[in-house]
């Protein structure tokens, strides 16, 4: 059984996710790269040390090796498909805003603290909750997602690899799939 600390950390980060989850559908958008870097700082002096924070050989090459891979797989998918949608600034959108309001939080939250607190399996249940209103199948895909994520960071040691995917799927998805709007 879980003891009182456990289960207050738990709670602790869950506020936290609510809380990053309302800002970023109620405040200014234009301010999330800004706040969501900030939780997750918050996060991080929440749960102490952090170890997953490190850097090696490894990590690196798990990074940029999964990075390349995956912006591979999805060149290869934008040949055969045209832009889902628009939008007006997507290397500003690819560049600043996924990683800083996107994947700094996420995955220090998701693949960081809530995976030392919960478990991998936990955690990408949760991780696809967060994506909810995207739809069912959203839910489903980021959970798988975030189990990959996770034994990324797990095979390393470091939130390099998870990072550095995260924001390879996003990102290269962002600018190979989303046309600038005329």
């Amino acid at each position: 059984m879980a003891e009182t600390g456990e289960i207050l950390a738990v709670l602790a980060v869950l506020a936290v996710l609510a809380a990053v989850r309302v800002w970023n559908y109620k405040g200014p958008a234009r301010l999330q790269p800004l706040v969501n870097p900030i939780a997750a700082a918050v996060l991080i002096l929440m749960s102490g040390p952090a170890g997953y924070l490190k850097t090696t050989k490894t990590a690196w090459l798990y990074a940029v090796t999964g990075a390349v891979v995956i912006a591979v797989i999805l060149a290869v998918a934008a040949r055969f498909a045209g832009p889902e949608r628009t939008d007006a600034h997507p290397v500003r959108k690819a560049l600043l805003e996924i990683p800083f309001a996107v994947v700094v939080f996420e995955e220090t939250a998701f693949r960081g603290v809530l995976t030392a607190l919960v478990g991998p399996y936990l955690s990408a249940l949760a991780f696809g909750l967060w994506h909810v209103r995207s739809g069912k199948w959203a839910v489903l895909f980021t959970a798988g997602a975030g189990l990959i994520l996770g034994w990324g960071g797990a095979a390393s040691g470091s939130l390099l690899v998870p990072f550095a995917w995260h924001w390879a799927a996003n990102g290269f998805g962002v600018l190979l799939f989303q046309a600038p709007k005329p």
